[in-house]
């Protein structure tokens, strides 16, 4: 009862082999070629012994698929027409046997490389490899496969042998006894869209060509004066040529490896190379798209691979040709009731009754038929690449569709795949020339280190923040996108905008480059030759790109002494050197000030002591003399004032410098609430927990500062990294710890951890409630102070967070 439930489906199923097989099974041998004229049935029967060893294959377990359907390959025809032609071409048609013999041996030796490169492709997982081709290529060739079918059709159908582009031969087309043997065909094909536009049952098409068969016949039998031999004198009805009464396996005594040309062979690989191209492409493309629509969730590319792989081997070992699954039939005949495997089995054998009737049934069919079916399939492969795409695809995509079209059908189909390529590999050279290679530029104004300074430093290193300058880049750095770099520098140093922002760090983020090629490479060694000639320096954030690194070593970057290049791990580090840079600069003019203060008596003949490193007729120069000599006067007179008191008052007015107005005498009284100094030798570890409230005092020594958060009861995963100088500040008020929102805490806590011997105050939690309930004034002058720290600190986060992502 199961299996009489599959035989409406398995009729659907053989009614769409029998079409594929007139349609372009009879076209597997360009028939249209005297030598090949009478080889309709041996390409029948090829094309009909490929589809059941690939529906076995495919629904004894192969695929996923129970009952999905294979068949050729229609994208192949083309290139066995191609084969045909270049193996005439060197044999001569003189010798019709030799050219037959290689040619058919030709089409399975395709076979067997297919299967081959398919079933790699599966056993190594390369699947989704095919998932980088460009989409519009495959369109394109699409499209030229449709372009050669309405050629095919012509040839087919007119009878007038191989389509040329010459007046003679068109002139030959509108001629009345051959106009009408290919306007017939080209008539039922119109029909049938028409047809189709307006009803999209499954069965009009293969129910339109019966009726058109059965109509025929009925005419050669009405009419008097026509008879089956009459039609096919006429062209109208095909020739089972002389073995008409042959078995199906009449086209093994073609092949005859004696007389094989195998050097013209295996000069025909190029051309089943490209054959294969288009089955890999295919194969990525149906079983996805199938399995959508059967709903069907496990599918495995590679699977699927490796059961084409299999088909195509076993075809081509047995004298067959390609194969593939067939996305539209395959869905058809499921969605006729065929759910299981037995029915994929059932029509394999069905196909495999109609493959034993043999060439005789070629004798009734009428050409007008295979024609009307061959310039079906090729108007819709015209459609889908030349239609369908318009307004979809961009404007280059759509004119390499075209021109791969044109290229394919008037041509060469390898030549049209290899153009294809090539206009694609420019269309992609151009787009990502258009990509924005520069994401961002910052000045030193926003992008700061997470270093915590002292105030007047941090306030300082902002005013002169403008000559510090990022430029963040992105994507692929190669030979058509380093000239946009190169481009932006120079205008850079314009005499305009360097005015405005006199660039002497340049920082170079590499974080988000994924790669760099020689000439653009060699572009950075000319960059860093012009920065150097700006009297500039060029700094590489180069991230984890060891290989970007190596590449630049490789041609010469860092082949030089001069300190104007430097390299770092990352973005924080480059900003930090910079700032580094300043503030020693910075030391040098406080030196030259207080040795200038010294000899201000000095007679005027006497030589005065000169800071000739900082030159002012450079905007850079007079930017940084200008900035740093406010920072000296704020700094001397805050230093008058604290210079006199004992620790750690000293230290206490000079961190707070910038931060408060209030005089020492204020927070003189701050002093009694600090305990003795402590100490944090090399790599040593002081942790505050979440209650804790503290205010901290550096003295000297360098500390790292992490701020955790605390995923678990046995620890937490530091989130932010941060860096504390000499005479700097933290702390922290404790509260609002619990997380309403959430319902629980967050639990951020402070580590510290000495880099060097580090000295430093503390009021704890403690001493903090007790100032809270003593001095309130106080109390909250400190909280101000630590919340405007906190405030310069988060600002300092927020810059590094903004350029870093």
């Amino acid at each position: 009862m199961k299996l009489a439930s599959y035989i409406p489906s398995v009729i659907l199923g053989l009614l769409l082999n029998i079409l594929d097989g007139l349609s372009y099974g009879m076209i597997i041998f360009p028939i249209g070629e005297r030598i090949f004229a009478n080889l309709g049935s041996a390409g029948l029967s090829m094309f009909y012994v490929s589809c059941i060893i690939s529906q076995l294959i495919y629904s004894l377990g192969g695929s996923a698929f129970k009952a999905g359907i294979g068949s050729e390959m229609i994208e192949v025809t083309p290139f066995f027409h191609a084969m045909a032609a270049a193996i005439t071409h060197e044999i001569g048609e003189d010798s019709p046997d030799v050219v037959i013999a290689t040619t058919i041996t030709a089409y399975a030796f395709s076979s067997i490389i297919t299967g081959a490169i398919f079933f790699l492709l599966g056993k190594f997982k390369l699947g989704q490899l095919v998932a980088f081709f460009p989409r519009h290529i495959l369109i394109g060739c699409i499209g030229g496969v449709g372009y050669f079918l309405v050629v095919t059709g012509m040839e087919v159908s007119s009878k007038l042998g191989s389509f040329e582009y010459n007046w003679p031969y068109l002139s030959s087309l509108f001629e009345l006894s051959t106009f009408f043997k290919w306007f017939l065909p080209v008539f039922l094909t119109v029909g049938l869209i028409v047809l189709q536009h307006f009803n999209h049952n499954s069965l009009i098409l293969p129910s339109y060509f019966i009726l058109v068969f059965i109509i025929t016949h009925i005419l050669i039998i009405v009419v008097p004066t026509w008879d089956l031999e009459s039609a096919r004198d006429s062209g109208y009805m095909f020739s089972s040529g002389p073995n008409s009464n042959a078995p199906w396996y009449e086209f093994y005594t073609l092949y005859n490896f004696k007389v094989v040309r195998w050097g013209v062979l295996f000069q025909q690989v190029p051309t089943m190379l490209a054959l294969t191209f288009f089955g890999i492409l295919h194969v990525p493309i149906n079983v996805p798209a199938l399995a959508v629509s059967m709903k069907q969730d496990e599918v495995d590319v590679d699977r699927e691979l490796i059961a084409h792989g299999l088909s195509n081997l076993v075809s081509g070992a047995v004298g067959s040709i390609q194969n593939y699954l067939v996305y539209t039939n395959s869905l058809l005949f499921m969605r006729a009731g065929a759910d299981s495997r037995v029915a994929g089995v059932m029509l394999a054998l069905a196909t495999f009754a109609v493959l034993l009737v043999g060439p005789v049934v070629i004798g009734f069919i009428p050409v007008c038929v295979v024609g009307s079916l061959i310039f079906l399939l090729g108007y819709e492969l015209l459609k889908e690449a030349l239609w369908d795409t318009w307004g979809r695809v961009s404007g280059v995509e759509y004119g390499t569709i075209l021109v791969i079209v044109l290229t394919m059908g008037v041509y060469d189909f390898v030549i049209g795949i290899v153009v294809g390529v090539i206009l694609a590999s420019f269309h992609f050279l151009w787009e990502n020339t258009k990509i924005p290679i520069i994401t961002n530029a910052y000045t030193g104004e926003v992008a700061r280190s997470t270093v915590i300074r002292h105030p007047l430093q941090e306030q300082f290193l902002h005013r002169i923040g403008k000559q510090i300058y990022v430029l963040k880049l992105q994507s692929f750095l190669f030979f058509g996108t380093i000239g946009k770099v190169e481009k932006e520098i120079k205008k850079l140093f314009d005499t305009d905008n360097f005015h405005k922002t006199p660039i002497r760090y340049l920082i170079l983020d590499f974080k988000n480059v994924l790669n760099i090629d020689f000439s653009a490479a060699e572009g950075l060694n000319r960059i860093r030759n012009f920065i150097f000639e700006q009297d500039a320096y060029m700094i590489i954030s180069i991230g984890d790109k060891d290989m970007i690194l190596d590449s630049l070593r490789k041609v010469g970057l860092f082949d030089t002494d001069n300190k104007k290049l430097q390299v770092f791990q990352d973005l924080n580090s480059s900003l930090e050197w910079c700032e580094n840079e300043f503030l020693t600069k910075y030391k040098n003019f406080q030196k030259f000030k207080k040795e200038h203060q010294k000899t201000s008596s000095i007679p005027r003949t006497a030589k005065k002591p000169s800071f000739s490193t900082l030159p002012i007729n450079t905007p850079r120069n007079t930017n940084f003399l200008q900035e740093a000599s406010n920072t000296y006067k704020r700094e001397l007179v805050d230093q008058q004032q604290a210079v006199k008191e004992d620790e750690p008052l000293s230290l206490l007015m000079l961190s707070l410098q910038g931060v408060s107005t209030k005089p020492r005498e204020f927070w003189k009284k701050l002093i009694p609430y600090f305990h003795s100094p402590f100490t944090l030798a090399n790599g040593q570890t002081l942790s505050f927990k979440i209650t804790d409230s503290f205010f901290v005092l550096v003295e000297k020594g360098v500390v790292t500062v992490d701020l955790h958060t605390n995923i678990s009861d046995e620890g937490g995963v530091p989130i932010i990294h941060e860096t504390l100088l000499p005479r700097t500040i933290i702390g922290r008020f404790a509260g609002g710890s619990e997380d309403v929102s959430s319902g629980h805490k967050r639990r951020l806590i402070n580590s510290f951890k000495a880099k060097k011997d580090c000295k430093y105050w503390e009021i704890d939690d403690k001493a903090l409630n007790r100032l809270r309930a003593e001095e309130p004034e106080l109390f909250m002058e400190l909280m101000l102070v630590v919340m405007k720290m906190n405030e310069e600190r988060f600002e300092n986060f927020t810059g590094y967070a903004l350029i870093s992502t």
